[in-house]
């Protein structure tokens, strides 16, 4: 996929989990989140690019995290 990253976003898609938290803040560079585990146990998130037109041009496959 190539693209000018001044158009597109990365975002997360995940279930409200108490497993873990994820986290997008301006601080951070664009391409860039955190995931804190708050207990044990597993569950799945998704990345997405999206446009500035907030239209999806891709979707990962659910991505497996296990918390110990």
């Amino acid at each position: 996929m190539s693209f000018d990253e001044k158009y597109y976003n990365l975002n997360l898609k995940h279930d409200e989990s108490e497993i873990a938290s994820f986290e997008q803040r301006d601080e951070l560079k664009k391409w860039q989140f955190h995931i804190y585990g708050k207990k044990s146990g597993n569950t799945t998130f998704e990345l997405r690019v999206k446009n500035i037109w907030d239209f999806l041009e891709y979707s990962s496959p659910p991505i497996p995290l296990k918390v110990q």
